[in-house]
């Protein structure tokens, strides 16, 4: 399981380097959308296990289209974000058109929108923040990253303390392996590793605000972790998808990104 990670890390570490910091902001959005449109349809392969219904059904694919809609949005309106909140809106109409047509008493369609309007909110508009990040033409590309490290330090600190003086579970009824100590070696790791970076590539950013950002995103990373475990045993599957080798499925690697990115926009564009 190891050597699949280390080698599934060898081979695309290197591409979403160049990407990010060679391909310039429309490549970076082709790569999100690609990564939306696959996490989306893992999303609707958990929720929808048990209710007899087709990742590819109608619902579904209004809820895909939407998804690339709001992707290139972010890419080419970054300052319209009331354009994303437009598509959601006609997200929500036109799932509940097909919904109300397919309806039958007794039917789960109901339940079935409610998971896509979830999803929709969930993914797509939560990666797009990463769009809005990397648009800006000053600092962009080293926010990407510096987000894209604090979240590998969140899960490695987590890893490594749990492993080693792990005893008291975290959220048990939804991840018994997760712990209280791994959870804080994922927030010291996170805060040091932060620090240090603000201090030799970010040194205009406020120290304080930025130890209130580091903070909350150690913070709010295991909860997207917790929140993507919860949706996995409620669909009773182990892992989104088999994609990447030793990892699972793209979701099961950006369930913790998915909850910082908007948190990241935030901090970044109104508050430091």
């Amino acid at each position: 399981m190891h050597l699949k990670r280390i080698l599934s890390g060898i081979v695309a570490i290197p591409c979403l380097y160049l990407i990010i910091a060679k391909g310039g902001l429309f490549w970076f959005a082709v790569l999100i959308s690609v990564a939306a449109l696959i996490a989306l349809s893992e999303y609707y392969f958990i929720v929808l296990n048990k209710q007899n219904e087709s990742v590819f059904g109608p619902v579904s694919l209004i809820g895909y289209l939407v998804c690339e809609a709001i992707i290139f949005s972010a890419y080419r309106y970054p300052d319209r974000f009331e354009y994303i909140l437009g598509l959601l809106v006609l997200n929500y109409i036109l799932a509940g058109m097909i919904t109300l047509i397919r309806y039958t008493a007794g039917s789960n369609v109901l339940d079935v929108m409610s998971k896509q309007v979830q999803g929709s909110i969930y993914v797509p508009l939560f990666i797009s923040s990463l769009v809005f990040i990397r648009s800006d033409s000053d600092n962009g590309v080293a926010w990407i990253f510096y987000v894209l490290v604090l979240v590998a330090f969140c899960d490695t600190g987590a890893f490594y303390a749990g492993t080693f003086f792990g005893k008291h579970k975290l959220c048990p009824k939804v991840s018994p392996g997760k712990t209280v100590e791994g959870f804080m070696g994922g927030l010291a790791l996170a805060l040091a590793g932060g620090l240090g970076i603000k201090y030799y590539f970010f040194p205009e950013l406020p120290l304080i605000m930025t130890v209130v950002f580091l903070l909350t995103v150690s913070v709010i990373g295991p909860v997207g972790d917790l929140f993507e475990s919860a949706l996995k045993r409620n669909g009773g599957v182990k892992d989104s998808g088999s994609i990447i080798p030793g990892h699972g499925g793209i979701l099961d690697r950006i369930d913790a990104l998915l909850f910082v990115a908007p948190v990241a926009y935030v901090f970044k564009a109104f508050l430091m």
